[in-house]
Order: C-alpha cells, then sequence, then structure tokens
C-alpha cells in the first residue's frame, strides 16, 4: 500500500492511464489495423514505429494491471484498494490473462518465447505463459484495462467520481488526437485543488 497522501499518490495513477491512453491512440494510427496515408508517412519517419509503440502500450499496460489487480511486490505500490475501490473477479481475471504474456514478450529473455518450449511445457500452473499474438490481442487488453477504470469508477465510494472523470478523460484521449488533457489531471496545484472540491 502506498505510503504517499491519496492525492499524491492519484497523481501517478493519472499518469498511467494518460500515458496508456496515448500509447494506445498511437497503436491505432501505426499498427496492423491501421489503414491510410498518416501510417505510411508516419512508418517512413518512425523506423519500427510499431515496434516500440506495442512496446510503450504493454509497458503501461502492465504497471495498471499490477494497480488493477493489486499485486504488490514492495510496502509502497501504490494499489486501487489504496482508494477502497476493487474490481470484479471477471474483470481481474481478465487482467491477469495477459500478465505473464506481456513479460514474456517485453521483460524477459526466456526460453518461453520459443514456441517449441511452450507446446512442451505450457501447461498446468505454466498455461498463462504463452505469447500472445499482439496484433489481435493488443485491442483486447486496451478494452479490458478501459472496462477496468470505468468499472471502478461506477462504485459507490468517495474516489469513485475522481476514476470517473479519468475514465472520461482517458478514453477521449484513446480515441481523439486533438482531445486537450485537462489541467485538474495533469498540473498539481489544479489537480489537488479539484480533488478537495470533491471532499478527497
Amino acid at each position: 500500500m502506498t505510503q504517499l497522501n491519496l492525492r499524491s499518490a492519484f497523481l501517478h495513477v493519472i499518469d498511467g492511464h494518460r500515458w496508456f491512453a496515448a500509447s494506445a491512440r498511437t497503436w491505432n494510427i501505426v499498427g496492423p489495423h491501421a489503414t491510410g496515408a498518416l501510417k505510411a508517412e508516419t512508418h517512413k519517419v518512425l523506423l519500427n514505429i510499431d515496434v516500440t509503440t506495442l512496446d510503450s502500450v504493454l509497458m503501461r499496460a502492465r504497471l495498471l494491471i499490477k494497480f488493477y489487480r493489486n499485486v504488490s511486490q514492495r510496502d509502497n505500490d501504490i494499489l486501487l484498494k489504496d482508494f477502497t475501490l476493487s474490481l470484479s473477479n471477471a474483470l481481474d481475471s481478465a487482467l491477469n490473462r495477459f500478465e505473464h504474456p506481456i513479460e514474456v514478450h517485453l521483460l524477459h529473455l526466456t526460453d518461453w518465447r520459443d514456441r517449441q518450449y511452450r507446446m512442451l511445457n505450457a501447461f498446468g500452473g505454466n498455461a498463462n505463459r504463452g505469447r500472445l499474438d499482439w496484433n489481435v490481442e493488443t485491442n483486447v487488453l486496451v478494452d479490458t484495462l478501459f472496462s477496468a477504470l470505468k468499472y471502478v469508477s461506477e462504485q459507490a465510494e468517495p474516489w469513485a467520481k475522481a476514476f470517473q472523470e479519468l475514465y472520461a478523460a482517458a478514453y477521449q484521449r484513446s480515441s481523439d488526437d486533438l482531445f486537450p488533457w485537462p489541467l485538474f489531471l495533469s498540473e498539481w496545484p489544479d489537480m489537488d485543488a479539484h480533488l478537495a472540491s470533491l471532499g478527497l
């Protein structure tokens, strides 16, 4: 659990969602399902932009998965339960499905990257150590994390209102290139004053 006051901790929760949403938007512009001149032009200027964008989406997603699933490895991790909010079992399970495949794909040079090794060993306790097809699964991951944010924003707890505003901004950012991120969700004095106005 966090050692910070919750307003300070929430600034970091905002940051994770803000850049996850921006990465998700970029993925939809440069990823495998994107079409049009902008994708082609971007790939000419920024080599392998689809790979670096996918890495960004997955890194931010892993951070948020740990947050939502209350996975703490240190006594100063910021977790959803710090805000007296919780995730449904179904959403927890849906996010859990992505956790190890992200680590296999991005964070470890491991035998689990090898297709034949996985075919021989991915069963029982190791069944979720597969390597997902991120060209297909990235949008599913994005949708699942937005579902988690929406779910917690609808709870009858004091912090739900702040998460509701975060959901609205992050969702808009993920679909609109021109969306101006709200100051009360980015700059400390504005955010602190806004949270105080919500009684938080």
